[in-house]
């Protein structure tokens, strides 16, 4: 498999997660793609209308790196999420 195939497939890949996990928790993301610094994914979440809470980076020098940690990072990042409104709900 030549590179801008893995990058396809860990792209595919990382919208495949994203995607769900996005509509149930209201987040937006934010891409940077430079040839002199890394690429840049960055995640949030709206809280409201008026309110935007940054939630973490993943930066990385290749790109397909960075898809496949930004991935990983967000599935992480809502199955703590969930932990802790189990938690709370668990009171």
């Amino acid at each position: 498999m030549d590179s801008q195939e893995e990058y396809k497939k860990a792209y595919d890949a990382f919208q495949a997660v994203y995607k769900p996990i996005k509509a149930r928790n209201s987040l937006r993301m934010r891409t940077k793609y430079s040839i002199h610094e890394p690429t840049s994914i960055e995640f949030y979440k709206d809280i409201d209308a008026d309110t935007t809470i940054f939630l973490f980076r993943v930066e990385d020098e290749d790109d397909t790196a960075a898809f496949k940690t930004a991935a990983e990072r967000i599935k992480s990042w809502e199955t703590t999420q969930r932990r802790e409104e189990n938690n709370v709900n668990d009171g």
